[in-house]
């Protein structure tokens, strides 16, 4: 996902005007936004208020999928310390500004704080957010080329650890430099 569309998702006066949050300052309901996605936690007091938000946010055109307290484990996110609900903003597969298909929503930081539009955002499912990539230059890679190994997540801390010289032992992924046992069969292919 290259670029974004913008949204400003209703600011957290949504919620006291909608008779969820008792006023601007209160933290009996909180959102969370974070690039692509939000986390929107009830106090435990609040509880009552929950089915009432279901029923709002199930309603919000700029939302993609939202999780429940019960959903939460499927995304890796638990129900503790008041957290409700998650929320996967809005993604389809038009081809974006740039040529590049996939936009999603982004959820605008609130008025005074910097805004980081179209400088990598993060958080959500949609399609085209779950594939990132990784660009780097340096020892082990060649300028270049494209190195057509399944890369996970977790196989980017061990990459930057090696690339900085350092070990990363008892780590879940693997580096994927060039390294002598590779150099018989390359890993890597020339971009076309």
């Amino acid at each position: 996902m290259c670029a974004l569309y913008s949204l400003l998702i209703p600011p957290p006066t949504f919620n006291i005007a909608a008779g969820f949050k008792e006023g601007p300052g209160s933290n009996d309901v909180v959102s969370v936004a974070n690039g692509t996605a939000a986390l929107i936690y009830v106090r435990p007091d609040h509880a009552d208020r929950l089915p009432r938000l279901v029923e709002y946010l199930s309603g919000c055109e700029w939302i993609g999928k939202l999780y429940s307290q019960g959903d939460l484990a499927s995304i890796g996110q638990v129900a503790t310390q008041g957290l409700a609900f998650a929320v996967s903003l809005r993604a389809d597969d038009q081809v974006n500004q740039f040529g590049v298909a996939g936009r999603s929503l982004v959820a605008r930081p609130a008025p005074g704080k910097s805004d980081r539009l179209g400088c990598g955002q993060h958080g959500g499912l949609g399609e085209f957010e779950q594939a990132p990539f990784l660009m780097i230059e340096g020892r082990g890679f060649a300028s270049g080329v494209l190195c057509d190994d399944d890369m996970n997540v977790v196989d980017i801390a061990p990459t930057v650890l090696a690339h900085l010289g350092l070990a990363s032992p008892n780590m879940d992924g693997t580096p994927k430099q060039r390294t002598h046992q590779h150099e018989t069969a390359p890993i890597y292919s020339e971009i076309h």
